[in-house]
This record gives C-alpha cells, sequence and structure tokens, in this order.
C-alpha cells in the first residue's frame, strides 16, 4: 500500500503538501522494513493461540494428525510472511505447512487441498488467501480457523468460516478473529 502511495504521489510531486506526505511515507516504509517478527504484536498474538501451554491458546496441535488449522489473510505479502515464519516459530517442517493463493493453477490448489484433507499427509497447516474462501471443502480434518487480516465484507467471514463449519463437520468449529485495536481514538 505505501509503495503504491508513494508511486501516485512522486507522479506529482508539486506542492509541499505532497513533498511532506512523500517524506512521511518513505519513513514509514523504512521502519516497516526494518521490524521483525517479534515486534508485530499481531503475530505474536497469532503465535501465543497456536502454541498448546498459552493459557489463550486454540487448542491445536500439529502432532494430532486429524486437527488441521486454516488461517486467512488479505494481503498476499502477509501471506508470504507468515509462510516464511511461522514454521519456524511453531518448530513445523516445510512439508506441514501448505499454501493456497489466486497465483496457483487449479490442479495445484485442488491437490493442496486434497492433502490437507487426507490423515496420512504431513500438511498440519493451511495458510490461505480468499482464493480459498468459497467452494473448497476444509473441515474434515480442521475444525480450527484464524483470520489473520479482517476483510471488509462480512460475508468473506461467512464464506471463509464456512470452508469449516459445513454438513458433515463432526467436531465443534472455532473460529478466531485477529483484530487490530488503534489507540487513535478517530480510527
Amino acid at each position: 500500500t505505501i509503495e503504491h502511495r508513494l508511486k501516485r504521489l512522486q507522479s506529482r510531486a508539486s506542492s509541499d503538501e505532497i513533498v511532506a506526505d512523500i517524506s512521511t511515507l518513505e519513513g514509514l516504509r523504512l521502519a516497516i522494513k526494518a521490524s521483525k517478527p517479534g515486534q508485530f504484536s499481531k503475530y505474536q498474538r497469532l503465535v501465543t493461540l497456536q502454541k498448546p501451554d498459552g493459557s489463550s491458546s486454540l487448542g491445536w496441535s500439529p502432532k494430532q494428525a486429524e486437527d488441521r488449522l486454516v488461517i486467512f489473510t488479505e494481503s498476499l505479502i502477509t501471506l508470504d510472511f507468515l509462510h516464511k515464519h511461522l514454521p519456524d516459530e511453531l518448530g513445523l517442517k516445510s512439508q506441514q505447512v501448505a499454501v493456497l493463493r489466486g497465483a496457483m493453477r487449479d490442479k495445484d490448489l485442488m491437490d493442496a487441498v486434497e492433502q490437507f484433507n487426507k490423515l496420512d499427509s504431513p500438511i498440519r497447516m493451511l495458510l490461505c488467501s480468499d482464493v480459498a474462501s468459497e467452494g473448497i471443502n476444509l473441515h474434515h480434518l480442521s475444525h480450527r480457523m484464524i483470520h489473520f487480516d479482517i476483510p471488509w465484507s462480512l460475508m468473506v467471514f461467512q464464506q471463509r468460516n464456512g470452508r469449516i463449519d459445513r454438513y458433515g463437520q463432526q467436531r465443534q468449529p472455532q473460529i478466531r478473529y485477529l483484530i487490530t485495536e488503534s489507540d487513535n481514538t478517530k480510527v
């Protein structure tokens, strides 16, 4: 978002106000690039939800083959961030985490879903963009879902939740929404 906004402003950098906005955005971009996962409170909350020893744990254990976890994001950059950092943070092997994103071929998407739904598959966690929010059955071995990013539309929540909250689900779905709260009362 910052990169796109900077490009738009730099193409018309004529007034002092626009130049000031560019400077502010460049500072923000540098601060974000310097941020580490340990400084990202929402990410740390996600990690806490998944660790079995935490008091606010979701109760998920990657050691249990019949207990899979689905995490949805809005942003592909966030999806890549989670895929890069989350497995190490949780002690997962690379083959225990699968990713569903819109740039994948249909065959690859369906293969990943099929593997996620197989008891003998090593996959324990599925990181998804909204490509997985409709028409995919993930309820066979999963009843836990986390919305890392909150979509603008409430219908998207229902569509995402419907991946694990379906006819045939044998366990009570556990769904968590990670909401960022601002200190700014106007936000």
